[in-house]
């Protein structure tokens, strides 16, 4: 499936690029969309990070975010309906 910019047609289109905040020489910190496992607890909930991942358009720059497993992501968002 080719992709195509949606602001100026290109197709020279990079992909699964990784979205982070605060790149030193050692790492980098990936931007995630936060849900938890068992939200209606009181106490501790456990997180559970999905990462965003970024397609940018190689004439114009124009960038697309989207979820790397929105499957897994819909699952937990709401457990009933994780045959998504």
């Amino acid at each position: 499936m080719q992709m195509i910019c949606s602001r100026c047609g290109s197709s020279v289109i990079l992909s699964d690029l990784p979205v982070v905040s605060n790149v030193d020489n050692f790492s980098s910190v990936p931007i995630s969309i936060l849900t938890y496992k068992n939200p209606e607890r009181r106490g501790f909930k456990t997180p559970v990070p999905h990462r965003l991942l970024a397609r940018v358009c190689g004439n114009c720059g124009f960038a697309d975010l989207y979820v790397e497993d929105p499957q897994g992501l819909a699952a937990s968002v709401n457990p009933a309906s994780s045959s998504v």
